[in-house]
C-alpha cells in the first residue's frame, strides 16, 4: 500500500498567467492554510474503486466525485477508471482537526511496525507492556509514522487494553 498526506488550503488570490513555451503556466497565488488534510492510500486491487471517509459531515464527504473527474485519479496519470489495466483501490481520507486511529498493540514484538486495517492501524511495538513502556513506544512510532512531534500524539483511553483509540493533534508540518 501506498499513502500520502497533503493539507488543505482555501486560495485567496489564484491567477494563471500565459502559457509558456514549455506548456505550463505562471501561477500567482494568495492562500490560507487550513486545519483540514486529506489522506490518500491505494493499492492494487481486483477491481476500481475510490471511497471517501473522515470526521466531516457525510453530506460534504458525498460531494467528493469518485470518478475520473477527481484528482486524486487524474495525478495516478494512467486514464480513466474504464481504461485501467490494473485496477486501483483509491481510499481518501478527509479529517477536520485531529485525526482519531482506533490502534491494535501488539507489544514485545521483534520490530516496531504500523500496518494499514481497514477500521484503523496494526501496531507493533518491541517495547514491553509493562509500566507504561508500550504506551510510550505507541506515541512514539505514531509520532514518527506521521511526522508530527510526540506531544501531538495522544492516547484517548484504552491505555491497558490491546485496543487503542489514539488522537493525532495536527497534521504533518
Amino acid at each position: 500500500m501506498i499513502a500520502a498526506k497533503a493539507p488543505a488550503k482555501l486560495n485567496l488570490f489564484f491567477e494563471v498567467g500565459r502559457r509558456r513555451a514549455d506548456g505550463y503556466h505562471d501561477v500567482l497565488s494568495l492562500y490560507q492554510a487550513l486545519d483540514l488534510f486529506e489522506e490518500v492510500h491505494t493499492e492494487p486491487a481486483e477491481n476500481w474503486q475510490v471511497s471517501v471517509v473522515g470526521d466531516l459531515p457525510q453530506a460534504d464527504l458525498d460531494l467528493v466525485p469518485r470518478d475520473e473527474t477527481n484528482l486524486v485519479v487524474k495525478a495516478t496519470d494512467i486514464g480513466t477508471p474504464s481504461d485501467l489495466s490494473s485496477p486501483l483501490d483509491l481510499e481518501l481520507f478527509r479529517y477536520l482537526g485531529p485525526m482519531k486511529i482506533r490502534v491494535q498493540v501488539k507489544p514485545q514484538r521483534r520490530v516496531n511496525l504500523v500496518e494499514q486495517l481497514a477500521d484503523g492501524l496494526l501496531v507493533q511495538l518491541r517495547a514491553p507492556a509493562a509500566e507504561g513502556k508500550a504506551n510510550a513506544a505507541l506515541v512514539c512510532v505514531l509520532a514518527e509514522h506521521y511526522g508530527v512531534r510526540k506531544s501531538d500524539v495522544t492516547i484517548v483511553n484504552g491505555h491497558s487494553s490491546r485496543i487503542r483509540m489514539v488522537e493525532i493533534a495536527k497534521d504533518p508540518e
